[in-house]
């Protein structure tokens, strides 16, 4: 009787536990999505009147780099994808390499899915046309000078506060230059308006590192010392300590349509941070291979300059 318990007991556990890690991972996500979505909600219902001035800036001396604008990727084929993005490396003035070839892992991409649309998912939040209009995910595979990308915004502001949706609400580069003497790319993100836009004075980024994984940069790192006005949200971050790039795409759920969609993953906590200002600087040391220090030279460089 007592063998029968225990090996009754141990069926128990393989039916069961693959059911409450499925249930567990849906709850994670649902409260992610809850707490992004509260943080907004809770900036936009302060009692003062956010009215940043624009920021003065000098742009970084260098060769600007072209900026492609996002495109509807939903029902393509993989290798129609795959396609743009070597048409996208091979036109790039700082990564046009003769043997390029996209990773494969990272585009784990499926045939024919819906990608999630930038529109959709910042004016909107996830419904049904979650997959129609331009895709938040082409903006990375058509830049691929954008190393670290930020991860459009979607909780469905506008819609829910009465606001006009427009690109101001995407949080993408409106400038980019690329500096050879110092390998470094210069990002420039408008803060300004979004933070008036939505009265806000902080804003939660969650950055993203597909690009820099696929061009071979494998390790990242951002100096505190190096950094103005952001605050990283979760401890050890990637400003206290080398992280791998683990970014790719892949079939996911992120959509919550029947079927999936091809989505950036995974979570990679270390990146979240909070932009403090209109004024604020996010600098991210690559590495192909992993220094045995912090502090030595980059291979190249990545500066994101909100103004």
């Amino acid at each position: 009787m007592e063998d029968d318990n225990k090996i009754y007991t141990i069926i128990n556990i393989f039916l069961i536990s693959p059911v409450i890690y499925l249930l567990s991972s849906v709850v994670y996500g649902l409260k992610k999505a809850k707490t992004q979505k509260s943080f907004y909600k809770k900036s936009y219902k302060t009692r003062y009147i956010v009215n940043k001035k624009p920021v003065k800036i000098q742009f970084e001396e260098g060769v600007e780099i072209p900026i492609e604008s996002l495109k509807e990727f939903s029902g393509m084929k993989a290798n129609q994808v795959l396609s743009l993005r070597q048409k996208a490396i091979d036109s790039s003035p700082v990564f046009s390499l003769p043997n390029y070839f996209p990773d494969m892992n990272v585009y784990k991409l499926a045939d024919g899915l819906p990608w999630i649309s930038a529109r959709e998912i910042s004016c909107n939040g996830i419904t049904k046309n979650i997959g129609k209009g331009p895709s938040r995910e082409s903006f990375p595979i058509l830049n691929p000078e954008a190393l670290i990308n930020n991860d459009i915004p979607g909780y469905g502001q506008p819609r829910e506060w009465g606001r006009t949706c427009s690109e101001i609400d995407y949080l993408l580069p409106d400038k980019m230059i690329y500096n050879e003497r110092k390998k470094t790319i210069y990002a420039y993100i408008n803060a300004t308006d979004f933070m008036n836009k939505f009265q806000m004075d902080k804003i939660p980024i969650f950055p993203s590192d597909s690009n820099a994984r696929d061009l071979g940069y494998n390790w990242v790192y951002s100096p505190k010392e190096n950094n103005k006005n952001v605050t990283f949200l979760n401890s050890p971050n990637v400003s206290d300590e080398i992280f791998d790039t683990r970014g790719y795409f892949h079939q996911g759920y992120a959509c919550k349509l029947e079927g999936g969609c091809n989505n950036y993953s995974p979570r990679q906590e270390y990146y979240d941070a909070k932009i403090l200002s209109n004024d604020a600087k996010v600098v991210f040391k690559l590495w192909k291979n992993k220094p045995f220090n912090k502090n030595l030279p980059a291979d190249f460089n990545y500066e994101i300059i909100y103004h």
